[in-house]
């Protein structure tokens, strides 16, 4: 009699579930295969259904830690003790090497140079990544204004986190007129272009008096006024007599 019951109450169960199974997959929402619940027998006339978890993959590294969602796949079966939604990880040691970030700033003290003179430029390099040595390489390019590339160099940098420097550059033989330098800054693992740009003008030198001159015109506006009042400061000086 038990026995009869037994199966008599798993034949109810399949028919429900193949009726519930089919409703639902005409809705389009729910699909229950073998894979995903079991009927197993209580042994004493009852009966209940077990399914599965279905999680998804574990998200990155954030913090130290990952995280994931778990679900039934049959929300009203029963199952085993949920997965755990949460996990420590730690970020590898290449991964992190990869997160380099360069910015450069170039600026000049004065655009406005005297012919003969040297043009100096305030040159930083910050690390906006992971703090770590890194080799940089830089490229200054100095253009006249009509685009013609007249000085070019390229210097090698050690830089962890960031640097400022002051780099001058010889421009004696450069005629008079308007330029602009440029800095490109390459680096291994470099996603992002790094550059900075400037301008300034190169003027004629201004004439200056020295001592000299200015004295040699004293006595010359001296000479001037003296000849111009010549007879009254002789009387003048008559009278002191």
């Amino acid at each position: 009699m038990k026995v009869f019951s037994s199966i008599l109450l798993g034949l109810l169960l399949i028919v429900v579930f193949s009726y519930i199974a089919s409703a639902d997959s005409a809705a389009g929402t729910v699909n229950i295969t073998t894979s995903d619940v079991q009927i197993i027998n209580a042994g004493g006339g009852g009966g209940t259904c077990k399914t599965n978890w279905t999680c998804t993959d574990w998200s990155g590294c954030i913090l130290g830690f990952q995280v994931r969602t778990c679900s039934k796949a049959i929300v009203y079966c029963n199952a085993e003790e949920k997965p755990s939604l949460i996990r420590k990880c730690i970020k590898s040691i290449e991964s992190i090497k990869k997160v380099v970030l360069f910015d450069i700033n170039l600026n000049l003290p004065k655009k406005e140079i005297i012919a003969e003179d040297s043009l100096i430029a305030s040159i930083a390099l910050i690390n906006l990544g992971v703090p770590g040595k890194t080799n940089v390489s830089l490229q200054y390019v100095i253009k006249d204004s009509s685009g013609n590339i007249v000085y070019d160099e390229t210097e090698v940098l050690l830089v962890e986190t960031q640097t400022e420097f002051l780099k001058e550059f010889d421009i004696s033989k450069f005629a008079l007129g308007k330029y602009s330098i440029s800095a490109d800054l390459k680096y291994e693992g470099q996603k992002e272009p790094a550059q900075a740009e400037d301008k300034f003008n190169i003027i004629a030198e201004e004439k200056r008096l020295t001592p000299a001159g200015i004295a040699f015109l004293v006595l010359i506006a001296l000479a001037i006024l003296f000849a111009v009042f010549r007879e009254r400061i002789i009387r003048l000086f008559r009278k002191l007599d």
